[in-house]
């Protein structure tokens, strides 16, 4: 049975600082067929909406500039399923500190993409892998 149908209609939040990254992975992401997708550049904008929507899926950049970053919003949604729901989380990164990668895991992310490596192609793989059921 091909999971792909139904994995297209689920919602899909992004969390990043660069207003680029943020236009460049929802076209990448609408072109694939996902269309229900919001965005946010402050983590404190990101907590309202996740809180209003329950997303099924969050790409969360682990560093901003100001106020809450992208650990923050991984920590607050997983601490508070209640208000939050229970979405996947990938994390986004330019950095390649193990120290900050693994203490994202720690808090409960499902994975990470790093920025500077990644494709359209690998990102809309991931999110559809996620998406479909796949875990660490």
């Amino acid at each position: 049975m091909n999971q792909d149908n139904n994995v297209f209609d689920k919602k899909i939040f992004i969390l990043d600082d660069e207003e680029d990254i943020l236009e460049v992975l929802t076209e990448a992401l609408n072109s694939a067929g996902f269309h229900d997708i919001d965005t946010a550049i402050r983590g404190e904008e990101a907590l309202e909406k996740i809180a209003q929507k329950k997303y099924d899926l969050l790409l969360l950049d682990i560093m901003m500039p100001e106020g809450i970053n992208g650990i923050d919003v991984l920590d607050k949604v997983k601490t508070n399923p209640d208000k939050y729901g229970t979405p996947i989380v990938i994390m986004l990164t330019n950095v390649g500190i193990s120290s900050t990668i693994k203490y994202a895991f720690e808090k409960g992310a499902d994975a990470y993409l790093n920025k500077m490596a990644m494709s359209n192609k690998s990102i809309i793989e991931s999110v559809k892998k996620y998406l479909n059921g796949f875990r660490v």
